[in-house]
C-alpha cells in the first residue's frame, strides 16, 4: 500500500509539472481569489451515516459543527508561478444520533438522541501550477490528518461509550477555476490511507464480570472525500462560500484483544457524511 501511496504522489506531481503554462503575462490573482495569508471560518451541517458489516448495527443523525483553516502561500507575493502551499484545517461537530441494531439474541433494538462528538485536524502541503492557459489553478498535495469521534451511547439499556480515532495520510488534488462573474469555483478530491487507528469501547459499564475496557487497534481502512466550493466575490474579493461535500470512510476488522475470557474484535465498518459547509473568508 505504501509502495502505491508514493506512485501516486509521483504521478500527481509529475502531472502537474508536464501542464503547459503561458508565460506571456502572469494570471490575475485577484481572479482566483488568491492571497498570500488566507482564512476562513465555516459552519457545516452533515448527514451522518455509520454501518457494521455484515449488519450489525447502525447509527444515522444530523451533526452540526464549526471549520475553520488557514492557508500559506508565499509565492504570491515574490511573483512566482510556481511553489508551494501549506494549509492547516481544524473542525469540530456535535449531534444526536439514531441507534439500530439488536441484542445478542437477536431481538432487535433502537434508541433516539445519542450525544456523538466529531474532531479533526489536518496538515497539508502541495505544490501548485497554473494550467490550461492560466485558466485553473491546480495543486496537488500530501498531509496528514487525525479524527476524532466520541459515541455516548452507554445512556442506552445495554449500550457503552465508544471512542473512534483515525491517524491518516491525505492525498488530494485541488482546482480553482477562473471566476466567472461573482463567482469563483473550486474542485476537490481526496484519498485518505489510514496509517492506525485505535478503537476504544468502554465495556466494563456493562458491569459483566471479567470484563473491562478494551482497545482495538485498526490497520486496514481508506477513505474518501469530494467537494464544490463556491466563493462569492466583489470588487475582487470573497465575501462568502458555499460548499457541499462528501465524505467517506472504509475501515476493516480490527485485531482481536482479549479482555478477561472475551474475545473482542471491532467488525469492519462504513462512515458516510454529506452535507454542506457556508463560510466567511477573511
Amino acid at each position: 500500500m505504501l509502495r502505491k501511496i508514493q506512485i501516486t504522489v509521483v504521478l500527481m506531481i509529475a502531472l502537474l509539472s508536464s501542464c503547459s503554462v503561458v508565460q506571456a503575462e502572469s494570471p490575475d490573482f485577484a481572479d482566483f481569489g488568491l492571497k498570500t495569508h488566507d482564512f476562513g471560518i465555516a459552519f457545516e451541517v452533515y448527514e451522518f451515516d455509520y454501518e457494521e458489516e455484515p449488519d450489525l448495527m447502525g447509527e444515522n443523525g444530523t451533526i452540526f459543527g464549526i471549520a475553520g483553516e488557514y492557508t500559506f502561500r508565499d509565492w504570491i507575493k515574490n511573483s512566482s508561478c510556481l511553489d508551494m502551499m501549506f494549509r492547516a484545517e481544524a473542525r469540530c461537530a456535535f449531534g444526536k444520533v439514531d441507534y439500530d441494531g439488536a441484542y445478542q439474541d437477536g431481538t432487535p433494538f433502537s434508541y433516539s438522541g445519542i450525544d456523538d462528538t466529531t474532531f479533526e485536524i489536518r496538515g497539508l502541503a502541495g505544490l501548485d501550477r497554473f494550467i490550461l492557459d492560466d485558466k485553473v489553478l491546480a495543486t496537488a498535495y500530501i498531509g496528514l490528518g487525525f479524527r476524532q469521534l466520541d459515541d455516548n451511547a452507554g445512556v442506552m439499556d445495554g449500550g457503552y461509550d465508544r471512542q473512534s480515532q483515525y491517524l491518516y495520510f491525505p492525498i488530494g488534488c485541488e482546482f480553482v477555476l477562473q471566476s466567472q462573474n461573482n463567482w469563483l469555483c473550486t474542485l476537490n478530491a481526496e484519498y485518505n490511507h489510514l496509517i492506525n487507528g485505535r478503537q476504544t469501547s468502554e465495556l466494563s459499564a456493562l458491569d459483566i464480570s471479567g470484563l473491562g475496557d478494551v482497545k482495538n487497534k485498526q490497520k486496514h481502512g481508506n477513505g474518501f472525500r469530494g467537494s464544490a466550493r463556491f466563493d462569492y466575490k466583489v470588487d475582487g474579493k470573497k465575501k462568502f462560500f458555499i460548499e457541499p461535500y462528501v465524505r467517506l470512510w472504509r475501515v476493516g476488522d480490527s485485531e482481536v484483544e482479549t479482555s478477561g475470557i472475551y474475545a473482542i474484535m471491532e467488525p469492519k465498518n462504513t462512515t458516510r457524511e454529506i452535507g454542506v459547509n457556508v463560510g466567511i473568508p477573511f
